[in-house]
């Protein structure tokens, strides 16, 4: 199906894939902390089948790159982030 407008082809993309889109590495506050890498987050999260109203538990959350991704699909549930290094847990306090 060709559309013109971009606008509308974004959208039509976006319900043919089930609203599906995860976020680019580059787009996270880093510092020199691992993080989750794009790839695997994208795989993992769309496993995960997270639906709407969802509770979800990142343990371990780092950089919080998974609690975020997770966010987007449960926009009415709620997602609990646990990490206990302390320099860590201040870049997640963040966001």
């Amino acid at each position: 199906m060709k559309v013109k407008n971009p606008v509308k082809q974004i959208i039509l993309k976006e319900k043919i894939r089930g609203g599906m889109y995860h976020i680019k590495d580059e787009e996270f506050i880093r510092t020199k902390v691992p993080m989750t890498k794009e790839e695997i987050r994208a795989i993992s999260i769309s496993k995960m089948e997270i639906k709407d109203t969802d509770i979800c538990l990142d343990i371990g959350g780092g950089t919080g790159s998974v609690s975020i991704e997770m966010s987007r699909f449960a926009k009415n549930g709620h997602i609990y982030t646990v990490e206990q290094k302390m320099r860590l847990s201040t870049l997640l306090n963040r966001i």
